[in-house]
Formats: C-alpha cells, structure tokens, sequence
C-alpha cells in the first residue's frame, strides 16, 4: 500500500544515482534501461506477514559495499534502484540510500533529509506515532 504516489516514475538521487519506482519485473523488461545497472532490493518475511522495520546494521553495511562496487563498476552508466511503488519498500530503500550517503559520502543527516523531502508523503512510520521516539521525514 501507498500513501501517496511518488511524484514520477524515477527520483534523482545525485549524480548517475536514481531510485525507480517500477517493479523489478518492470524495468528489467524495458529497453529503457538497456546499458544501466538496477539494484533490487529484496526484503525477506518472517512467517506469512511481511515485517517492515528499519534495516539492520547488517543489511546497511552490505548495502553501503554493494553501492561502492556498484558506482565503480558502473562510473559512466545510471544506476537505478527499483524501489517499486510500495510504501514500505520506497521507506526500506530512501532507509539504505540515505544511510549510504551519511556514512560512505559524509553527508549530513540534514542534506539526506532535505533530499527526500519530496517523498516524505510515501513513506511509513516504524513505530506508532504516539510513542515519542517515533521520527517522521
């Protein structure tokens, strides 16, 4: 489910970076993206429910070392993060791109959320929002 569509189908990260927000399925059938690299992010379920939670430090470190052999394999073509049009999995991506950014390009956590700001009506919220710790982008 979405709360609100994604403005378009494709987000500008920065640079040769983008997010997608087509199905793998989608893009991978497209001649669109013929001579670009796609990354699909695929979150596992526990049992028959999907568990939607923040990524672990784990799931980010793999993402921040599979985006360094991503960029330096790929310097001259785009690179598209499929993303779908979920809302959980639009959260789960701008969650592991904006931990990228901060810990492997040194941006401020401020620059990430300003970035997407555009998106914040597509995103869920972990936690409930009457508890107190729960931040909303």
């Amino acid at each position: 489910t979405m709360s609100a569509p994604p403005p378009s189908d494709f987000f500008r990260i920065f640079e040769n970076i983008s997010l997608a927000f087509l199905d793998f399925e989608q893009g991978s059938e497209s001649s669109d993206f013929i001579g670009s690299c796609v990354v699909q992010v695929i979150r596992k379920s526990k049992g028959d429910a999907d568990v939607w939670a923040p990524c672990k430090l784990g799931q980010i470190y793999w993402f921040c070392e599979l985006m360094k052999v991503v960029k330096e394999d790929n310097r001259d073509n785009q690179i598209y993060i499929f993303a779908g049009r979920n809302s959980e999995m639009i959260t789960v991506c701008a969650q592991l791109v904006g931990s990228y950014l901060v810990i492997c390009l040194h941006w401020s956590v401020q620059d990430v959320v300003q970035l997407f700001e555009p998106l914040g009506s597509c995103f869920i919220n972990y936690l409930s929002e009457s508890d107190a710790t729960c931040l909303s982008v």
